[in-house]
């Protein structure tokens, strides 16, 4: 509801009150189509977008979403393509996101907050970063603001409101975690509260009922006293220093009660003859070596059989197979696990048919790859 000044009406009603449509945060983000980043890129290349900016759409994008997980697996290729995550995610000077950064995108389209705290831990992103109204991240408003699809010239709609030409504000109970969150941050928050909890500790004054008890107890009052005052002649004739006396060479030395017996000199047992010890080898080193020869042999990174014996704790057998199979087709480091060097149906080739253990094996590389997408390599 908003309250509209209409003074040159002809009636005297100087202030309307008009109710604006509403729409809640579950309905607008089903406005934004799901689709992939193959197809995210297609729909931006036919759209004219420059390739440099297709990143930054992408986590505007995810950022709309809410999607932790995609976020994290684009992080790692943006990472693996030697971009810098947090020059992209406080990027302001795009128009079509009002000149705000990714988490200005992110607290307007999200009440759950574990999307902004990737962004702040994982991504360096800078909460004091301004958008194209001046507002800081943690002072900025959504609940005057009108829901727009920034992608809709490249991505069309998702699922349609009732009425397209209708334009949809935010509820402002939709945002309740979120506003919390940015209270925490924002530092002009803090500095308030300060000043509140300040407290000035004013001097009483003298109770007169104590100045009475003082007069009927005959308690003595405090005086001020003369100052000391000094000799001139005595301080003038004074020496400089008090002299020691002579020393006297016929003093009597200290007596000793018991007077220790001085230690007996012994003849020191001569050294036996001993065969010189075999100089010890350096064990780190012959661990070393061990390890090296190990690796040349098997080539199978430590953390990738630690991986495989946390996915199938239970079954020493399976984990042997399952590595055995990594070795053939020459898989040997966690990278290379969740990347595109494992084929479907490479594990069945070698004899792992447990559907369960299949997936398990694929929701592992699916989660933490970003190049796996529903089931199928994207690169």
């Amino acid at each position: 509801m908003a309250i509209i000044n209409m003074p040159f009406e002809k009636n005297e009603h100087v202030y309307r009150r008009v109710e604006f449509n509403t729409l809640s945060l579950v309905e607008a983000k089903r406005t934004i189509p799901n689709v992939s980043y193959i197809e995210f890129v297609n729909a931006c290349r036919q759209a004219y977008i420059p390739n440099f900016l297709i990143d930054l759409y992408y986590m505007h994008y995810l950022a709309i979403l809410g999607d932790r997980l995609r976020a994290r697996n684009f992080k790692l290729d943006l990472e693996q393509r030697n971009l810098d995550i947090a020059k992209l995610v406080n990027y302001n000077k795009e128009q079509r996101f009002n000149f705000g950064s990714v988490l200005h995108t992110c607290v307007s389209w999200n009440n759950d907050t574990t999307m902004i705290e990737f962004l702040k831990n994982e991504c360096n992103g800078d909460f004091d970063v301004k958008d194209g109204g001046g507002f800081h991240v943690y002072s900025i408003t959504c609940q005057e603001d009108v829901y727009t699809n920034p992608f809709l010239d490249i991505l069309g709609y998702g699922e349609r409101p009732v009425d397209v030409y209708t334009l949809f504000r935010r509820n402002p109970h939709d945002f309740a975690e979120m506003d919390t969150f940015l209270e925490i941050l924002d530092p002009d928050v803090e500095e308030e509260e300060e000043e509140e909890n300040i407290e000035v500790n004013e001097p009483q004054p003298l109770n007169q009922y104590r100045r009475n008890a003082v007069a009927e107890n005959n308690i003595p009052r405090l005086q001020r006293q003369n100052a000391v005052v000094f000799d001139e002649e005595i301080v003038n004739n004074a020496p400089d220093y008090i002299p020691l006396p002579e020393f006297d060479d016929n003093w009597p030395e200290p007596h000793l009660e018991q007077d220790e017996p001085e230690p007996m000199e012994q003849d020191e047992p001569e050294p036996m003859e001993q065969d010189e010890p075999e100089p010890k080898k350096n064990e780190y080193i012959e661990e070393r070596i061990k390890y090296m020869d190990e690796m040349d042999e098997n080539k199978m990174n430590n953390k990738l059989v630690t991986i495989i014996n946390n996915l199938f704790p239970n079954d020493n057998n399976l984990v042997e197979d399952i590595i055995g199979t990594l070795k053939a087709y020459e898989v040997f480091t966690v990278e290379e696990f969740i990347d595109s060097k494992l084929e479907e149906g490479d594990l069945e080739a070698c004899g792992i048919e447990d559907e369960e253990v299949l997936n398990t094996i694929w929701d592992y590389i699916e989660k933490r790859s970003p190049n796996f997408v529903n089931g199928e390599w994207v690169n």
